[in-house]
């Protein structure tokens, strides 16, 4: 459990890094909606990172107090631990991840807005990042299994986007195969 903890955190520090390094390939007269987007992100990883400090601490602490018979009930200790899974996927679901997604749409804007890269970049993150604020939206109406789900379907939305935004990146990069990609599409 502490190690599945710490690789979430890990993961939402990564996570504000990619935000971090992709804000410098946004055009100068944009710049401020990827940095916003970065303060936005780094405030959800704060959040993202104390939950999964709470989930971790309290788990551990369960399992231990559980094995030695400590000095509470399992009954006093099982609802302590909902209190603190409770604020922790609040703190998760519902304010790291709005931020998440708001950030994301600030970046995908900025993208648009830049106007070096395609118009369909800008319609697979908003689409991306509309998805991830579903998974808040479904959270907050308590349907926490369709949230779950729609979370994992969140980062495989991320995982493309970033996938398709390289693509593009290194493409720019080497105009040498720019034509033969388009020659690969108009054979196709």
């Amino acid at each position: 459990w502490r190690v599945a903890c710490f690789l979430s955190s890990v993961a939402t520090v990564s996570k504000v890094l990619v935000f971090l390094v992709l804000a410098d390939i946004v055009a100068r007269r944009v710049r401020l909606l990827a940095r916003i987007a970065v303060v936005l992100a780094l405030i959800a990883c704060v959040c993202d990172v104390q939950a999964n400090v709470s989930m971790m601490v309290a788990f551990s602490d369960l399992s231990m107090q559980i094995r030695s018979g400590g000095a509470y009930a399992k009954q006093d200790l099982v609802q302590l631990c909902w209190i603190v899974i409770n604020q922790a996927l609040g703190q998760t679901l519902l304010i790291a991840n709005l931020l998440y997604a708001v950030a994301g749409t600030l970046y995908s804007t900025a993208l648009f807005l830049s106007r070096t890269f395609p118009r369909w970049l800008f319609w697979l993150g908003l689409a991306e990042w509309t998805l991830a604020a579903s998974v808040t939206l479904t959270a907050f109406l308590g349907l926490l299994t369709t949230s779950f789900f729609l979370a994992v379907a969140s980062v495989v939305g991320i995982i493309i986007w970033l996938i398709s935004l390289a693509i593009v990146l290194d493409l720019g990069a080497k105009p040498e195969a720019l034509p033969a990609a388009k020659q690969v599409a108009e054979h196709s």
